[in-house]
């Protein structure tokens, strides 16, 4: 396990998140589909988006050495199929259950597989 490439997926990933839902991209339509104030943004909040981000490339890293994926493209095939297979059916039983908008499950659920894709590239060449 390649404890760098982790921590710079992660950074990558983070940066992503952030230019998501900055002004640039998709805050506006996030902070009216999803119904919420403009979250409020303390130290904390960094801290603790940060270690998410490190602990999900963490698990990440270690399904891709399972995989054995060994180049750029095995490895977002890896990816993909892990986002179709936990982030993408889960985020669906909003739209099912809690009746989230498709449009905001589109936005969250693209925002998760984004970084994912290049994170599950990555780390396979470079574990």
């Amino acid at each position: 396990m390649n404890y760098l490439a982790i921590l710079v997926v992660s950074l990558i990933g983070y940066i992503i998140g952030a230019l998501w839902y900055s002004p640039l991209l998709f805050a506006k339509a996030w902070v009216k589909l999803s119904k919420n104030k403009s979250p409020e943004m303390k130290a904390s909040t960094y801290i603790l988006g940060f270690l998410s981000i490190l602990i999900f490339n963490f698990v990440l890293s270690i399904m891709i050495s399972y995989t054995g994926a060994s180049t750029f493209v095995e490895g977002m095939k890896m990816g993909a199929l892990l986002w179709v297979g936990f982030i993408a059916t889960t985020l669906f039983g909003g739209v099912i259950y809690e009746k989230m908008p498709m449009k905001l499950f589109w936005i969250t659920s693209i925002q998760y597989l984004t970084p994912m894709l290049i994170a599950s590239g990555i780390l396979a060449i470079w574990n």
